[in-house]
């Protein structure tokens, strides 16, 4: 018998099965670190961050935190070109450790992470690395990328610019894929989510 939905509906099951699965592996390795987070116990020796961090990660009772103006949390990103072309959109986690964790609705899926830092009050500095393949699925090379983000003053939206150099599995520049540069926009996500919103 066939499958009677559209190719549309069964790619977004697909990415919605794929995204649940990267969530629950994320939250499994977040819970894991925060159950490790002070390894210097063993020693006798204690972090001075260490209180800090637990404060940091505090959770207020609805999964937003207390941000301080932090950009810890779960992001709708829009990546957009010069022209104004949406060049895609993706869901970014930033960690209070410094990592970051992207899944980006570019073909075939591409799973990307990064560390970031603070480099003034309520602006970021992100460094991100992730694989390139062709549309046959063949790893064909690399890209880095770097952004600046500047939270708003609700800390609820970031604007920002980015810059991704592609390379080949060689390290040499990808001249096929060249260099992308545009800005990035997000939104927080907290408790709901919807495209159109």
């Amino acid at each position: 018998m066939l499958d009677k939905r559209g190719t549309s509906e069964v790619n977004l099951w697909w990415f919605s099965r794929r995204l649940s699965i990267a969530l629950v592996v994320t939250g499994m390795l977040l819970l894991t670190a925060l159950a490790n987070a002070d390894c210097s116990k063993a020693n006798g020796v204690r972090s001075g961050a260490t209180g800090k961090v637990a404060s940091f990660l505090q959770s207020n009772g609805n999964g937003q935190g207390t941000r301080n103006g932090s950009i810890v949390g779960l992001w709708h990103t829009t990546y957009t070109l010069p022209d104004g072309t949406v060049f895609f959109q993706s869901f970014e986690q930033f960690h209070g450790d410094g990592n970051e964790f992207e899944v980006a609705a570019v073909g075939p899926g591409a799973v990307c992470q990064g560390t970031w830092r603070r480099i003034a009050p309520g602006t970021v500095q992100l460094f991100h690395v992730g694989w390139n393949f062709d549309l046959s699925g063949n790893l064909i090379g690399y890209f880095t990328e770097t952004q600046t983000e500047k939270l708003s003053g609700n800390g609820n939206s970031y604007q920002g610019t980015f810059d991704m150099k592609n390379f080949d599995l060689s390290g040499n520049p990808d001249p096929s894929l060249g260099e992308v540069s545009g800005t990035v926009s997000a939104k927080r996500i907290n408790g709901s989510f919807s495209l159109g919103g």
